[in-house]
């Protein structure tokens, strides 16, 4: 008996992909919406580490409805753009235009401060915050953590 060799193509492995979100995520823009943002935010920072796709000084990601239906199968190209247009109507997403060719109407897209406040980040679209040398005064100086004695017996007296 011949051993029996088995080649699936890239697109079957979509079918056994884990997809993942946040549950405060989820709260606020709910679990269609949070699995849609994780996936974003994931691409946009790869994007951003590897100083790619960077447009008016924002990384950015891309995908037609058409892929985003290949990559997520649970999910209706209409249900997709119900999500991705919620997301962008709500101020967790903004579109953008840097395809090479004109007739090329794939839409580019990059979370807004508001969706980077999502994931706690301290980061705006003009990069991270500054820490001012107060505050690295204060971080430097610190605070004492107090001595509590936790041998507490009570005194009976009688």
């Amino acid at each position: 008996m011949s051993p029996t060799l088995l080649i699936r193509s890239d697109w079957d492995m979509v079918g056994n992909m884990n997809y993942h979100f946040s549950v405060m995520i989820a709260k606020e823009v709910g679990v269609d919406g949070a699995i849609m943002l994780e996936n974003m935010h994931y691409w946009i920072v790869i994007n951003k580490a590897n100083n790619r796709n960077i447009y008016d000084g924002e990384a950015w990601t891309y995908n037609t409805k058409k892929a985003f239906s290949e990559l997520f199968p649970f999910w209706s190209e209409k249900q997709i753009r119900s999500i991705l247009g919620n997301l962008i109507k709500d101020g967790y997403l903004k579109t953008g235009n840097y395809n090479k060719s004109s007739y090329d109407r794939t839409l580019w897209y990059t979370l807004t401060e508001k969706g980077w406040n999502l994931w706690n980040f301290n980061i705006s679209p003009n990069g991270p915050n500054v820490q001012t040398k107060q505050d690295k005064e204060k971080d430097q100086m610190g605070q004492h953590i107090p001595y509590i004695k936790t041998d507490k017996k009570q005194n009976t007296y009688k």
